[in-house]
């Protein structure tokens, strides 16, 4: 069977729930796969199976192309002194927990099987097969579907509320650190400041590229919504970009040791802005899910 590829024809591969199934009222509104995310092929010859070979080879080389340029910015930032693009490191490190998080829902699609024009988990085949009354068919199909979407959209809340907390908890021990550096004095001042745009520039580009192709390196309900426009996810994405390279422009114009701290302060107090939203509305959505089941 022909598979899609992430970076051809347009389709998008996300961080998104793997069952492509249109939202349900009983499903916290975080959870809502954007669209496009997953378009699993019709049923053929091999039983509804979906072949994701194309699709991991596409992540796989994105995963290995985030962590190279994650890899650039840690060394350049230690080099030049930069506190901003030291910080930009941990927050496109991020990115990459989310491909491995897109990597496993993409190979996770080898447990779902199309039965009856319902994608269900693979497992429950035989105790649907296993029933002769068709009404009582259907509802264990209807069953196996909804425990397919729990379990997917628990995957990507616990997820989201993870990489999340990571954030938050970096920019905090980032910012204190950039505080303390500005005790007793200013500190050194960024070396090789044009780096350090060069660094800014190439992220920018990078974050271009994922915008334009659909690649969802961020789990935000806002990226996620199919009526958000390219530019809010644009500045989603790539705030700390843009922070980075207004940091350059200030090393090379000599604003002193205190640029690079406080400037990284100002990205820590997006990251935590951003990343806070998200916190909330997983807590409340795991909160949620866990009262329905009672």
């Amino acid at each position: 069977m022909p598979t899609t590829s992430s970076y051809q024809g347009g389709q998008a591969y996300g961080a998104a729930p793997v069952q492509g199934f249109v939202p349900q009222p009983d499903v916290p509104q975080f959870a809502t796969a954007p669209a496009g995310s997953f378009n699993p092929a019709p049923a053929g010859p091999n039983n509804g199976e979906v072949s994701c070979t194309g699709a991991n080879s596409d992540i796989l080389w994105n995963l290995c192309l985030l962590l190279a340029v994650c890899a650039f910015e840690a060394v350049l930032a230690m080099v030049c002194g930069s506190f901003t693009l030291m910080l930009d490191f941990y927050r496109r490190l991020a990115s990459v927990f989310a491909m491995v998080y897109t990597l496993e829902t993409v190979q996770s699609r080898g447990d779902v099987t199309h039965f009856n024009g319902t994608y269900i988990p693979r497992g429950a085949l035989a105790e649907i097969h296993a029933s002769t009354n068709p009404a009582e068919q259907q509802s264990k199909v209807e069953a196996a579907a909804m425990a397919l979407r729990h379990a997917d959209s628990r995957r990507r809340i616990l997820a989201a509320l993870m990489i999340s907390c990571y954030l938050v908890t970096v920019a905090f021990t980032r910012a204190m650190g950039g505080i303390a550096s500005m005790y007793g004095g200013a500190p050194d001042s960024v070396s090789s400041a044009g780096w350090v745009l060069v660094a800014g520039c190439l992220c920018l580009a990078l974050d271009t590229v994922h915008v334009l192709y659909g690649v969802e390196i961020v789990l935000h309900n806002l990226y996620s919504d199919e009526h958000t426009g390219k530019f809010y996810q644009f500045l989603l994405v790539s705030y700390g970009s843009l922070i980075v390279i207004f940091e350059a422009f200030l090393d090379i114009a000599d604003a002193g040791g205190y640029a690079s701290p406080i400037i990284s302060l100002v990205l820590a107090g997006v990251i935590a802005y951003v990343e806070s939203d998200t916190v909330t509305k997983t807590s409340s959505a795991m909160q949620t899910q866990d009262w329905k089941r009672r």
